[in-house]
C-alpha cells in the first residue's frame, strides 16, 4: 500500500470482498487513495477493476468490508447520495445523451450546481466550443468522452473515476484525452482514478500503478516502477 506523508486518505477500502450473486470477483483488497492522486488501476478482463469502481459508488449490494470516502461511510445501493459526498464517474459506455446537443448535455448535468457556468466549462474544454450546437451522438468518440469528463465535472467532484477512457480511440485522440486528464490532476488538483487497458499510454501520465489480478491486489507501488520493469508483463 503506497502511502503519501502520513496525511487522511480521501478513499479509504479496508477488507473488500465484492461480486455477484454468491460469487465474490475481488477479495479482501485494503488500499487507500490521497487528495491529489493520480492513479491507474490495470489489470486483465475480470480481475476485478470495474467491480472496485462499482463498489466505491455503492452498486454491488453482495459486498463485505469498509469503504470510506472523505470519512463518511460508502454504503451499498445509496448511489445518489454515494455520488454527492464528492464521487464522479465517468463510465466506458452510455455516458452521454447522444440525441441532445452538446449544451443541451451541459446544461442538465448543471442542473443541480448552477454555480458552475456552461460558458466556463466550455472555455477549459475549448474542442467543444466550436461543436456546442452538434449533436452529442454525432461527435466522435474521443469528442464524446471529453464531453461525458466535462458533464461530469459540472459537479465538482472530489475524486474522478474514469473507466477506460481511451477505448477505442485513434492513437492521437487518446493522447488528447490523457493530457486532458492529467491537466485536470495538475492544474485543478483532481484526484483520478483511471481504469485504462493501454497500460503505455496511462502510465505516461499516472504517478501511482494498482495492478489487479484474480481479484486481489498484486501491485501497488510508484508508476516508475513499472515503467523500469524488465517484462511489465510478469505483474500480470
Amino acid at each position: 500500500m503506497v502511502e503519501i506523508e502520513n496525511r487522511n486518505p480521501l478513499l479509504n477500502v479496508e477488507n473488500l470482498s465484492a461480486g455477484y450473486s454468491d460469487h465474490n470477483i475481488i477479495r479482501n483488497i485494503s488500499l487507500d487513495i490521497f487528495q491529489g492522486e493520480i492513479v491507474g488501476v490495470f489489470g486483465h478482463n475480470g480481475s476485478g477493476k470495474s467491480t472496485f469502481f462499482k463498489s466505491v459508488i455503492g452498486l454491488l449490494k453482495n459486498k463485505r468490508g469498509i469503504i470510506r470516502f472523505n470519512d463518511q461511510e460508502i454504503m451499498s445501493g445509496n448511489i445518489s447520495d454515494n455520488i454527492k459526498l464528492g464521487i464522479g464517474i465517468v463510465p466506458q459506455n452510455n455516458n452521454i445523451f447522444p440525441n441532445l446537443s452538446v449544451y443541451e448535455c451541459l446544461q442538465i448535468a448543471s442542473l443541480k450546481k448552477e454555480q458552475f457556468l456552461i460558458e466556463q466549462i466550455i472555455s477549459d474544454f475549448p474542442i467543444l466550443k466550436d461543436k456546442q450546437n452538434q449533436k452529442a451522438g454525432s461527435l466522435s468518440g474521443g469528442e464524446q468522452q471529453i464531453l461525458a469528463l466535462a458533464m461530469t465535472l459540472q459537479l465538482d467532484p472530489k475524486i474522478l473515476l474514469l473507466d477506460e477512457p481511451t477505448a477505442g480511440l485513434s492513437p492521437n485522440m487518446a493522447k488528447t484525452v490523457m493530457e486532458l486528464i492529467e491537466n485536470l490532476n495538475k492544474n485543478f488538483n483532481k484526484t483520478i482514478i483511471i481504469i485504462e487497458q493501454n497500460v503505455f499510454s496511462a502510465l505516461a501520465v499516472v504517478e501511482r500503478a494498482i495492478i489487479f489480478r484474480h481479484g486481489k491486489v498484486v501491485f501497488d507501488h510508484h508508476s516508475s516502477k513499472l515503467k523500469k520493469a524488465k517484462n511489465l508483463w510478469d505483474y500480470f
